[in-house]
C-alpha cells in the first residue's frame, strides 16, 4: 500500500468527505506538536513507527484527531496535497519548526516550575520572552540541570543563553572566570562556540 492509500485509509473514517483526498483534507487543520521522548509512537496517517515529533490535526467538523509524523505531514505539499494550521495558513516547515519551539519551551518552562530554587516569575519571562539570560542568572539553573535527564538537558541548553553583549555581563562573566572555576565551566555549557573563543 503506497503513502496515499496509507492516508486514505486513515483520514476517510474520521471525515465527512469519503472520497476525495483534497476535499477530505479541508476538513483538518494541523494544531500543535507534541515530544514524545521515547520515541514510541505510529503515525496515525501512514503507519509508520517510530515517530518521536508528534503533530497532532483535528478535524474542525468531527472534531476527531490524529498525531501525525514530521516526515509524514510535510510530504502533503510534496504530493501536491494542502494541509492548513488553524488560522488557514499553509503549513510547511517554518510552520513546523515554529511548534516544535513552542513545545519544546513550553516542556522547559514547564519543568522549571517544579524546581523551589527558582523564582520563577522574571526568569521564566525572561525565557518566554527569548531574551538571554546575564552570566549571573545561569548559576541558579545548576540544581535543575543536574538533576535533568539528557532530554530536557539539552532543550535547556538550546534556550538557556548567555548575554555578553554589555560591559557589565563581561565584567559578571570574568568575575566568575577569576573566582569561581566550577561556576564559570557551568556557565560556559550555554555560551555559543563564538562567545567561548572570546571571552574564556
Amino acid at each position: 500500500m503506497n503513502w496515499i492509500d496509507n492516508v486514505k485509509k486513515n483520514i476517510f473514517p474520521l471525515s465527512i468527505e469519503k472520497y476525495s483526498l483534497h476535499i477530505a483534507l479541508e476538513e483538518w487543520y494541523f494544531d500543535h506538536m507534541e515530544d514524545n521522548i521515547e520515541a514510541d509512537s505510529t503515525c496515525q496517517l501512514c503507519d509508520h513507527f517510530p515517530i518521536r515529533y508528534k503533530f497532532l490535526i483535528t478535524n474542525h467538523i468531527t472534531k476527531k484527531q490524529l498525531y501525525v509524523g514530521s516526515e509524514c505531514i510535510l510530504r502533503f505539499e510534496d504530493e501536491n496535497y494542502s494541509l492548513k494550521d488553524e488560522n488557514g495558513n499553509f503549513v510547511d516547515n517554518d510552520t513546523l519548526n515554529n511548534a516544535k519551539n513552542i513545545a519544546l519551551k513550553t516542556m522547559l518552562l514547564d519543568y522549571l516550575r517544579t524546581v523551589d530554587s527558582l523564582d520563577p516569575r522574571d526568569i521564566l519571562e525572561i525565557i518566554e520572552r527569548d531574551k538571554k539570560l546575564s552570566p549571573k542568572m545561569i548559576p541558579m539553573f545548576y540544581r535543575p540541570y543536574k538533576y535533568a535527564d539528557d532530554s530536557m538537558k539539552k532543550i535547556m541548553r538550546k534556550y538557556l543563553k548567555v548575554n555578553l553583549r554589555t560591559n557589565v555581563n563581561q565584567q559578571q562573566l570574568h568575575d566568575y572566570i577569576d573566582n569561581n572555576a566550577w561556576q564559570a565551566e557551568f556557565i560556559r555549557e550555554f555560551m555559543t562556540t563564538q562567545q567561548i573563543e572570546k571571552y574564556f
